[in-house]
């Protein structure tokens, strides 16, 4: 029983932990008229649960050079790229390879702005 609940334990602070790390943060700047502006917008990766690749669509503002990097749970890093966007829609493909199955967190950093969420892997 007490080992039962020490696992639910670590798989509901784990729960958590990713959940509230997942979210989107950014540090914005402000235009002339004050009003904030942010380089990347409307991140989202589909299909989000995957198997074999997904792409993480954006809306970038600006052309900005950005680093697109996966991390495990732990903080590893599994994967990393730098990458130029182009003003409009922006697409990112990223393969399994060798990962295995399990929740990710994925990144998109800017100079100005970091963007995190999670990637779900079947």
């Amino acid at each position: 029983m007490l080992r039962l609940l020490q696992c639910l334990i670590i798989i509901l602070f784990s729960f958590f932990s990713v959940v509230s790390y997942a979210q989107s943060s950014s540090s914005n700047y402000n235009d002339d008229d004050g009003s904030k502006i942010m380089e990347i917008e409307k991140i989202m990766a589909t299909p989000n649960p995957f198997s074999v690749t997904t792409r993480i669509n954006f809306i970038s503002n600006a052309k900005v050079d950005i680093i697109f990097c996966v991390k495990d749970l732990i903080g590893n890093t599994v994967y990393t790229k730098k990458i130029k966007t182009k003003i409009g829609k922006n697409s990112i493909s990223f393969f399994r390879d060798q990962l295995a199955s399990g929740i990710y967190i994925y990144s998109v950093k800017t100079g100005n702005e970091v963007f995190s969420k999670r990637l779900v892997i079947k």
